[in-house]
């Protein structure tokens, strides 16, 4: 894909500029993600494939809405090798869970913060504390061999960073955390 200036990747992801016109065949990168109807997740659909053309996945992900974003980062995840589920709802207690990302020999509990700006310290630790006790509730839930370890994605919030045994990871850098997942088990408070 040709590089593209904001307003045109903009055009792209809303579907104004049609994918052909980069040579980018979107039933393909549908069916390597596992997405079944051709009429869903058009722009988190049109957002991997931009991310795949050589647009860097900030500047993508910058430009979609908090659901798309959590769509687009469980679609990243699948490309990278995940088994995905999106939005599981736990009844007692009541809680949300964003992605659940199963690959060996870690599984990811994962919840997505469209934010533009970085965080401080303690907001970042009251993230991981919750999306630990997160992680908690669906080990309760779930059967899966692999350890639960919890991660909070951002759109971009400098490198990897650890805090209160959870990840916060940039969506620039997930691919790298994903492959490199085991190297950071003693940082990550597995459950």
């Amino acid at each position: 894909m040709a590089r593209l200036s904001e307003r045109t990747l903009a055009d792209f992801l809303g579907g104004l500029v049609p994918a052909s016109e980069f040579g980018i065949d979107l039933d393909e990168i549908r069916y390597e993600l596992g997405l079944v109807s051709p009429h869903d997740r058009g722009r988190a659909l049109r957002a991997v494939a931009a991310c795949r053309g050589g647009i860097p996945p900030e500047t993508v992900s910058r430009l979609l809405d908090w659901k798309e974003f959590e769509a687009f980062c469980a679609d990243l995840l699948r490309a990278y090798g995940c088994l995905v589920t999106e939005n599981i709802q736990l009844k007692r207690p009541r809680v949300q869970i964003d992605i659940f990302a199963r690959s060996s020999p870690i599984a990811l509990v994962v919840d997505c913060k469209h934010i533009r700006r970085p965080a401080g310290p303690s907001a970042v630790s009251a993230w991981v504390v919750a999306q630990i006790r997160r992680a908690r509730l669906l080990r309760m839930h779930v059967e899966e061999p692999s350890p639960f370890a919890s991660a909070i994605l951002v759109l971009n919030d400098g490198q990897v960073r650890f805090a209160s045994g959870g990840a916060v990871v940039p969506v620039f850098a997930l691919r790298s955390f994903v492959d490199h997942l085991p190297d950071y088990s003693e940082f990550l408070q597995l459950v």
